[in-house]
């Protein structure tokens, strides 16, 4: 029997810690399953330990695949396993998230009761950088919102038909930081079918310095400007003139985080908004956003959603 599901995962320097991620794949009741693990590029034994688990737990109904990706960057090593994924829905996960048995079950039920469905999404338990787990909740609906403001199409969060996340053309491998959030804005110009599914979290992710994603903003601005502006330039080809806004706010939250940090870059990227921004009222409100965010004060978006 064909699988239905590839499970894809970009490893790099996580020999110590990747044999618990794969664990947690194979234990799940689901089957058949493809999984496909990509080596990018690393300098420690994680092309062994990846080629040797393999070697151990490859079986009927559990196939799993050893690839290598020389472009550094995760998001190359998860387009080269999306090449090679043969089944029709493909699922990306990091080399340190953890699955919870049962977790590929869920989701796969609910494509099989319903194959109209192009996304299904759940809630993950983040663990962070202090050991504090915090719930992190997908979204039932107004994604295009909920995405711009909390990434709910991060990569270990939902499931997705191969031929939709072909069609959006992938991961870019140009960005190399927030690469899933500007992934996630493509497929919602796709107006996909999504489902979330409720109940306990299934997935852990946690947080590391050597995380795929990292925790500091100003040190990366270039990069994450980069992602913005490719955000941007994609919604400003459609009709929605709220989402334009949307995302133009989140800049301006960029630039508040920016200065939490005390970074020169926080007023640079604020007039950059502020250009952007013909409604002298609305302008003032940016301003406020900025000052509120770099106060440390969060949840911006919810406070001036219908002013927007």
């Amino acid at each position: 029997m064909s699988p239905l599901l590839s499970v894809i995962i970009p490893v790099h320097n996580r020999a110590a810690i990747v044999t618990a991620t794969l664990d947690s794949v194979y234990s799940q009741d689901y089957r058949p399953i493809e999984l496909l693990t990509v080596d990018n590029n690393s300098t420690d034994n994680s092309l062994e330990v990846l080629t040797n688990w393999a070697n151990r737990h490859s079986c009927a109904g559990f196939n799993v695949s050893v690839l290598s990706e020389p472009q550094s960057g995760a998001a190359a090593a998860r387009n080269k396993g999306l090449e090679a994924a043969t089944a029709p829905y493909v699922m990306f996960f990091d080399s340190d998230d953890i699955m919870e048995p049962g977790h590929i079950m869920r989701a796969m039920q609910a494509f099989i009761n319903d194959t109209s469905l192009d996304i299904v999404g759940w809630d993950i338990c983040n663990i962070g950088l202090d050991g504090h787990r915090t719930r992190l909740p997908f979204a039932d609906n107004d994604m295009r919102y909920r995405h711009t403001f909390n990434s709910v199409l991060s990569t270990a969060r939902y499931a997705i038909k191969t031929s939709l996340i072909r069609k959006a053309g992938g991961w870019d491998n140009s960005l190399p930081v927030w690469n899933d959030y500007e992934l996630g804005m493509r497929l919602l110009m796709l107006d996909p079918k999504i489902k979330r599914l409720h109940g306990k979290c299934t997935v852990t992710v946690t947080q590391s310095i050597q995380s795929i994603t990292g925790c500091d903003y100003s040190s990366r601005h270039k990069q994450l400007e980069k992602s913005l502006d490719r955000c941007e330039a994609g919604i400003a080809a459609t009709d929605d003139i709220i989402w334009l806004k949307y995302i133009r706010l989140k800049r301006v939250v960029l630039a508040g985080l920016y200065a939490r940090e005390k970074s020169p870059e926080a007023h640079r990227l604020l007039d950059i908004a502020l250009d952007k921004e013909p409604s002298l009222a609305k302008k003032l409100l940016l301003i406020a956003a900025f000052r509120y965010t770099a106060a440390g004060g969060r949840g911006i978006h919810r406070l001036l959603r219908k002013v927007l």
